[in-house]
């Protein structure tokens, strides 16, 4: 667990990973072995880990390819979870610029 403070920021953050998160589990039920849908799945995982503070490795957050998976790939698989991914590529942009 992180030694900062949660701000209603980070909580934010965290909540739209979880939900993507979850989302993207309910989706892989429905495709199991969906190649781009575990990759986001493992995406997700890092990316909650990294805000939780389970881990701090940020080298990764530049291979976070979400947004472009929900445009291309995601997207005629499950609308509402392509939209959650484009909202957690933003947030991990954010957390690639914004270092701390």
């Amino acid at each position: 667990m992180s030694l900062r403070e949660e701000t209603p920021d980070m909580r934010d953050r965290k909540k739209i990973f979880e939900s993507a998160l979850d989302r993207t589990r309910q989706v892989l039920r429905k495709f199991p072995g969906d190649g781009p849908l575990e990759s986001v799945e493992k995406q997700l995982e890092y990316l909650l880990g990294l805000e939780t503070g389970e881990h701090n490795d940020r080298s990764r957050l530049r291979d976070i390819i979400l947004g472009v998976q929900a445009g291309k790939l995601i997207e005629q698989l499950d609308s509402e979870l392509a939209d959650m991914l484009v909202d957690a590529a933003i947030e991990a942009r954010d957390m690639d610029y914004r270092r701390y």
